[in-house]
C-alpha cells in the first residue's frame, strides 16, 4: 500500500506528464526512496521524497541537477538524459523532472574499480564546466543540518576542519552522491548515444540520481 507521500508524488508526476501528452493511463513506481520515480513509458518522471527535508531550496538544486546533466550529455559522458523538456515543473505544490528511461540490468554489481573509473570519467567530463555553482555546497548543507536538527556542536567543529584542509582552487562541480546505488549497468555503457563497446578498464555504467 502506498503512503500519503507516494500518493501524493504519483499524482503529481501523472499530471504533469499530462501536460506532455506521455502515456499515464498506468504509471509504473520504480522507486519511493529519497526520491519517488514514476515511468511513463519512456521517460521517468522524478518527485523529491526525503529529499524535500534535507533541502528546503530544492528547486533550485533540481534546476542545477538538469544543466549539470544536460552538459553531460552533451559530452557523451556516463550520465541519465534528461527529457527534451526535464522541468522542473511543479504539480500540486511538488517539483517534478522528467528523463529518458534507461534499460538496465537491477541486479548487476560493480567492481570497485568500475566505479571509480567511471566516475573519474564523469568529473573529468564536468572540468569543462563552466556555468557559475550557485549550490551551497556540502559543507554549507551539513552545517544547516547541524542547526536544523539541533545536532552535536562538535558536528559544527569537525565540519570547520574539514573545510580548513580542503586545498584552495577553482570549484569543481561532483556528483553529490555517488554510491554504487546510483551507478546502471547499461548495455552499451552509455545512455542516449550509439551503441558503443567500452574500452579496457572502462564502466559500462550511467550515473544518475545528482544531489
Amino acid at each position: 500500500m502506498e503512503d500519503r507521500h507516494t500518493t501524493a508524488a504519483l499524482a503529481a508526476a501523472v499530471e504533469v506528464g499530462q501536460r506532455f501528452r506521455l502515456p499515464t493511463e498506468h504509471p509504473e513506481v520504480l522507486a519511493t526512496r529519497s526520491n519517488v520515480l514514476v515511468r511513463l513509458g519512456a521517460v521517468v518522471a522524478r518527485v523529491p521524497g526525503t529529499t524535500l527535508v534535507a533541502r528546503p531550496g530544492v528547486l533550485q538544486s533540481l534546476a542545477r541537477e538538469v544543466a549539470l546533466s544536460s552538459f553531460l550529455e552533451m559530452r557523451d559522458a556516463p550520465v541519465v538524459p534528461p527529457f527534451e523538456s526535464p522541468g522542473p515543473h511543479v504539480a500540486n505544490g511538488l517539483p517534478v523532472t522528467l528523463w529518458r528511461f534507461t534499460r538496465h540490468d537491477p541486479d548487476h554489481v560493480f567492481a570497485p574499480g568500475e566505479v571509480a573509473w567511471s566516475l573519474a570519467e564523469l568529473h573529468a567530463a564536468l572540468r569543462d564546466f563552466r556555468d557559475p555553482l550557485d549550490a551551497p555546497g556540502p559543507l554549507a548543507e551539513a552545517r544547516s543540518w547541524i542547526a536544523r536538527f539541533d545536532l552535536p556542536v562538535e558536528l559544527a567543529d569537525e565540519v570547520d576542519a574539514l573545510e580548513a584542509a580542503l586545498p584552495d582552487g577553482r570549484a569543481q562541480a561532483l556528483h553529490g552522491d555517488a554510491h554504487p546505488g546510483n551507478l546502471l549497468a547499461t548495455a552499451s555503457g552509455r545512455a542516449g548515444s550509439t551503441s558503443r563497446t567500452p574500452g579496457p578498464g572502462r564502466s559500462s555504467g550511467t550515473w544518475h540520481a545528482w544531489h
